[in-house]
Formats: structure tokens, C-alpha cells, sequence
């Protein structure tokens, strides 16, 4: 472990995410008392002296034993209807990041992906082996059940609720490719060249639930730890890694002499793998004071960028800046240093669930970010 060098006062602090996507007002009660609770418990591993990795991994293991998220538990199915996680974690002091993806069978996807980035931490080993950084499927499994993470049956994540859902989605795709068929059909005997309506844009009832989870975590040592995890998209083929196993897209953390800074992102993995949104987002508001400013400019690239097909983008982020600041005036006083800290939450989608929480605070504040019509994004933040 290398010195020390962590801005971050003896306060520490939590915030979590229930991923991006659109909410009914019905869940919106349950998903705050989600949150709030992945938040406390997270806190209470911080107030007893933990490190951020414990306490992000402990509520991020929160959020993924619930079946109101798509991660673990209840995960969205593949085309297949099977379950296939990712998960990722990234630690700010060192640098050090583990992923896994495509991965079945296993609990608490996210305790795989600190497995793996412990391995990174640790470095080379026996003859110079460069310990992986990213491991998938029945690999990542097989790493995973050595280093003492939790193996269950593939069918136990699976929820009545998902199975529904899986089972509804595959009668709209099958009917969908039948009037595809129909309509190409139809398009050769007539000899027509318009352009059919594009398959790609239709979008499932549930479609903007893209509950990718997440934390960002600081210790009283000043240390940052993110993470993320997901069930992916609805019906995605065997195999497919989204972003949150993907180093840079869908997590970051960093921390230098005067600012750290952590990220956890939501979303469709596709589009945020393209932009590497996470790492793009923490390097800009790691850079400038002004942390709305430089969200928003990282989400109108993001809207605007060519790299991405389709019109629809989804994404929705949490960030948390601690600075060491000089300036007197502001900032709150700890062992005679300033620092200033901030959690922001932006997004695309109609709706964005967050909690964040510090060691000062007695409960924590949770809400449900919502887009408003004729809007393209929200952004939002508060002083800690």
C-alpha cells in the first residue's frame, strides 16, 4: 500500500445509487427505503473503522439481494433466460480495478469484481504473472469460488417477477419479428424502397429499467472506493459484458494530493462503453471546482457523440468530490485543514434513484430524481 496521500477529512461518507431508467411513482416508496438502508449499512462498517472497499461492498451487496434492482437478485434474463451478471470496483488510493462479467451463479456479483481488483492491488506474482484485471464467465466463476465468494444455483436469482418479465419480452420480440418478416415480404413484391419502421427503436414496457447499482465510498483515512453492478439489458445475448464490468465506463475512483473524486454509473452499457462515461466524468470534475458545469458538459457530448446509433441515450451517474481547499472562508475545519465535499447525481433517463450519507449526518437524505418534460438532462448536487 502506498503512503498516504488522500485528501479526505475523519468524516466519513456513503452514497448509493438504484440505477437509471424510468420508476414508477408505486416503487418510489420502496426504493428510498432501498437505499437508505444500503446506505446505513455501508455506514455502519465506515463508523467502526473500515475501509471504503468493506463499506461500498457491503451496500452494494444490499443492493443486489433485492429484487427491486436489476443486479443479483432478480436480474434481468438473457435471450435465453438465463442470468449473467457484471461487476466492477475501483479504489482510488491505489488505482487498483477488478471486473467480471457475464458471470452466473454467483450471489453477490460485486464481491467477485473486489476479488479480482485485490488481485490487481497485489501486483505480480510467482514468475512475473500479471494478475487479471477482468475475468468472464465460467472463468470468472471458477476464480471467484477459489477466492471464497458465494456460489448458488443460477435458478435461486432468478424472481417470479423476472421470469414475467422475460416471458412477456420474448412474446413482443417474437411478434416483433414477425411483422418485420411480414413487412419484407410485402416490400419485394411491391419493389419498394422506403425504408421499414427500424425494430431497433422499440422499446419494451420495461426497457428504461436499466437498474445498474451502485456506491462510491470514503474512509476516515480519505481513501475512495466505487462500484457497480448489473443483471444488463433484457434478453441480451449470452455472453454480452456491459459497462459495469468495463475499466473506465462504468466506475472510477482517484485521489491525489488535493482532490479525490469517485463515480458510479447507470445506464445502457453499450452507449457508456463507447464514451469510457465514468472515467471521462471524475477526470473533468476532478480538474474544475465547477463539478454541474463539467457534468454537464460530459452529458451533451454524450448526447451528441456519432459513436453512438439510435436516438435514445441512457445514462445516469454519482459522483462525490473531496477537495483540500486554502480558502478560509469556506469548507468545514477539521484538524486545522479545509477541505470541501460535494455529491452530485446527473442523468439522462426519466428518473434517477440516490441516497448519500456521512458520519456527521444522523439519517440518511435519499430521493428520486426526476426529468422533467421538455428536459434532456438533471443535475443536481449537495454540499456535505
Amino acid at each position: 500500500m502506498p503512503p498516504d496521500r488522500s485528501p479526505g477529512p475523519p468524516v466519513s461518507f456513503i452514497c448509493v445509487h438504484a440505477g437509471a431508467g424510468y420508476h414508477h411513482p408505486r416503487t418510489h416508496t420502496a426504493l428510498l427505503t432501498l437505499v437508505s438502508e444500503a446506505c446505513l449499512s455501508g455506514m455502519r462498517n465506515l463508523l467502526s473503522g473500515t475501509t471504503s472497499c468493506s463499506a461500498a461492498t457491503t451496500a452494494t451487496n444490499h443492493l443486489e439481494s433485492s429484487p427491486l434492482t436489476n443486479a443479483g437478485l432478480g436480474s434481468n434474463l438473457t435471450i435465453q433466460g438465463t442470468v449473467e451478471c457484471d461487476a466492477s470496483a475501483m479504489c482510488g488510493r491505489t488505482g487498483a480495478f477488478g471486473g467480471v462479467g457475464a458471470v452466473s451463479g454467483i450471489r453477490h456479483p460485486i464481491c467477485g469484481a473486489v476479488a479480482v481488483m485485490r488481485g490487481d492491488m497485489q501486483g505480480p506474482g510467482i514468475c512475473g504473472l500479471v494478475p487479471p484485471v477482468l475475468l468472464v464467465g465460467e472463468g470468472a466463476k471458477t476464480f471467484c469460488a477459489a477466492q471464497g465468494v458465494e456460489i448458488v444455483q443460477m435458478r435461486s436469482l432468478i424472481t417470479d417477477e423476472s421470469q414475467t418479465r422475460w416471458e412477456r419480452h420474448m412474446r413482443i420480440l417474437r411478434e416483433a419479428e414477425q411483422q418485420e418478416g411480414e413487412r419484407a415480404k410485402k416490400r419485394q413484391r411491391k419493389e419498394c424502397r422506403d425504408k421499414s419502421p427500424d425494430l431497433s427503436e422499440q422499446s419494451f414496457p420495461e426497457s428504461h429499467l436499466n437498474d445498474t447499482v451502485g456506491c462510491v465510498a470514503q474512509d476516515s483515512t480519505g481513501n475512495i472506493t466505487s462500484t457497480v453492478s448489473s443483471g444488463g439489458i433484457s434478453l441480451k445475448h449470452p455472453g454480452r459484458v456491459g459497462e459495469a464490468a468495463i475499466y473506465g465506463a462504468g466506475t472510477w475512483s482517484e485521489c491525489t494530493p488535493t482532490v479525490s473524486i469517485g463515480c458510479s454509473v447507470s445506464g445502457t452499457g453499450e452507449q457508456i462503453i463507447k464514451t469510457l462515461f465514468a472515467r471521462e466524468c471524475a477526470k473533468r470534475c476532478l480538474k474544475s471546482d465547477d463539478v454541474a458545469e463539467s457534468l454537464r458538459e460530459v452529458i451533451r457530448e454524450f448526447l451528441d457523440i456519432d459513436l453512438i446509433k439510435g436516438k435514445e441515450r441512457n445514462v445516469g451517474v454519482i459522483i462525490y468530490r473531496c477537495e483540500l481547499t486554502a480558502d478560509e472562508s469556506i469548507g468545514d475545519d477539521v484538524d486545522g485543514k479545509k477541505y470541501i465535499r460535494e455529491v452530485w447525481w446527473a442523468h439522462t433517463t426519466k428518473s434517477f434513484c440516490v441516497a448519500w450519507m456521512s458520519s456527521a449526518d444522523k439519517k440518511p437524505h435519499a430521493r428520486v430524481s426526476t426529468l422533467a418534460p421538455g428536459h434532456v438532462m438533471v443535475i443536481d448536487g449537495r454540499p456535505i
